[in-house]
């Protein structure tokens, strides 16, 4: 029998400077951490993440964690813009979704996405602010 834990969670949608959606929930999954395997959410399997990590303010990568094996690399382009680009598993951006979260009441969007890298953008306001983020990539090319 699979012993389940359980890990309550909130996100924030942004889409520019546009507020679209804040919703919470409990994730339920097994093993030490939310990131391995599959994670359940009210009972539906979602495809586990490939990678996790945290940016801070200067571009650099100060939490990661890749569950097949690819590096990613993070760098500040300019005040409130930053890339993580990674050795490409995708044919296209299409074959993957990004998730980020802003910290200290900053927002983080992202503000573009190839197949080998997306651009993250944190601000507070319409114009950029250096803050740390943090970020997910799931593999999409499974879903329906």
């Amino acid at each position: 029998m699979t012993a389940w834990n359980t890990e309550n969670f909130e996100h924030t949608a942004w889409s520019g400077n546009h507020l679209i959606k804040t919703f919470s929930g409990t994730a339920k999954f097994s093993g030490t951490s939310s990131f391995l395997g599959d994670i359940k959410y009210n009972g539906a399997g979602v495809p586990g993440i490939l990678y996790a990590g945290s940016v801070d303010e200067y571009g650099r990568r100060s939490k990661f964690k890749s569950y097949n094996r690819i590096n990613v690399h993070t760098r500040k382009i300019e005040e409130g813009n930053y890339e993580i680009k990674f050795s490409s598993r995708f044919s296209s951006a299409n074959d993957y979704m990004v998730m980020v979260s802003g910290t200290s009441g900053v927002y983080a969007a992202v503000h573009g996405q190839s197949a080998n890298l997306f651009n993250v953008r944190t601000a507070d306001d319409s114009t950029g602010n250096n803050s740390s983020f943090n970020f997910q990539v799931f593999d999409t090319k499974g879903w329906g």
